[in-house]
């Protein structure tokens, strides 16, 4: 597997999961389906993961994935901040 073809596995992981955890924010009916088998700490890794794949990508090939990597970490510190006040 080359670099770049790695790189894009990796940041399209990574925007997968974004977009799953603000899917599950969007629809708050059916996130209570999605958050109860699995808990928190899951997703907690998932949001971890949004924002690691992209930057690992971004190390490794196209600098643009520093965006969604960008948007990982605000949306993680978003839901931190949500989750102590």
């Amino acid at each position: 597997m080359t670099s770049s073809r790695g790189s894009t596995i990796l940041g399209l992981l990574g925007a997968a999961f974004l977009i799953l955890f603000w899917l599950g924010g969007l629809a708050p009916e059916r996130s209570d389906a999605l958050l109860r088998p699995y808990g928190l700490f899951v997703w907690s890794g998932v949001l971890l993961a949004a924002t690691v794949l992209p930057t690992v990508a971004a190390i490794r090939g196209p600098k643009w994935w520093f965006l969604l990597a960008a948007v990982s970490a605000i949306t993680t510190v978003r839901v931190f901040f949500l989750a102590v006040t």
